[in-house]
């Protein structure tokens, strides 16, 4: 007697849907006004003075190297066991990724080595690369959320100072604050786990002067709205954060690509609105319709 084969549901398909008269496939848009062209700000990470460094309207998120680097005996034995799972590139970014294991780091597009990193192999140094490719790739990743563009994403191995960096544009008005809240938030994540008190953020958020900084200056307090939506992408940001700790960069095609993104706008705009909802990239698919 055959037995019952249990049915696997489809991936969820995403469609444009018709507004008020518009045509199929229409979509509301904001008209913002055109922003001016401004230098970018490099802030100092020991001093906190800013200066200009172009003309080119890019901003750098950049952490702070930390007071003591933790050692690993510091970590718990179970934290000590786990594998990194480093992916190789066949393996298409952000495609079919679900909520991975706390604390583990796929790799995947950059590099052709495949290989398993167990945590207490690591030295103290590399412990700290981690956490500040966690830190980077959860800049990055709210910079795409929020409609901006990536210029470039690196660790500075040789810089103590400054040990990553995540340069971008196009960020709107008024969300700079969620990018930098973004980067102290994923690495509280990954030292704490699953929703990190806010007392650990906030000690992230004001050791490092550059993050803190545009939330400071802000008039509408910590932008805690986007913590869910950081939490549907957590399995995005730290496949991108394996591929940042192995290769030291990202670009934007990359981080587009790990949250289920190709570059077209209604495509992406539709993506980021599933991530809204809570749908993890991944799980769903967009179709749009012909011109």
């Amino acid at each position: 007697m055959p037995t019952a084969r249990a049915a696997v549901p489809p991936p969820r398909i995403l469609t444009p849907f018709r507004v008020g008269g518009a045509a199929p496939g229409a979509v509301l848009r904001s008209r913002a006004p055109a922003a001016r062209q401004r230098p970018a700000t490099r802030t100092s990470c020991t001093h906190g003075a800013a200066r200009p460094v172009s003309t080119t309207r890019e901003r750098r998120r950049s952490i702070d190297a930390p007071r003591c680097v933790r050692s690993a005996e510091s970590l718990t034995a179970r934290a000590a066991e786990r594998r990194v799972p480093l992916l190789t590139e066949d393996v298409r970014l952000g495609a079919g990724c679900g909520p991975t294991e706390p604390d583990t780091l796929a790799h995947s597009h950059f590099s052709e080595r495949t290989t398993h990193v167990k945590l207490s192999d690591l030295s103290p140094a590399e412990h700290r690369r981690i956490e500040v490719a966690v830190h980077e790739a959860g800049h990055a990743v709210q910079v795409i959320l929020a409609g901006g563009q990536i210029a470039e994403v690196k660790l500075n191995d040789d810089d103590p100072d400054t040990p990553g960096e995540c340069w971008h544009t196009d960020v709107p008005k008024g969300r700079e604050r969620e990018v930098s809240y973004a980067g102290p938030w994923a690495e509280s994540r990954w030292r704490h786990g699953e929703s990190p008190r806010l007392q650990h953020v906030l000690a992230l958020l004001a050791s490092n002067a550059s993050d803190c900084d545009d939330v400071v200056r802000s008039d509408r307090g910590l932008p805690r709205e986007i913590e869910n939506q950081l939490e549907t992408c957590w399995s995005s940001i730290t496949k991108l954060a394996g591929a940042l700790f192995v290769d030291g960069r990202l670009d934007d095609r990359t981080v587009r690509a790990a949250l289920g993104m190709d570059g077209d706008e209604r495509h992406d705009r539709m993506v980021r609105a599933a991530i809204r909802c809570g749908d993890a990239p991944g799980s769903f698919t967009v179709h749009l319709p012909y011109d």
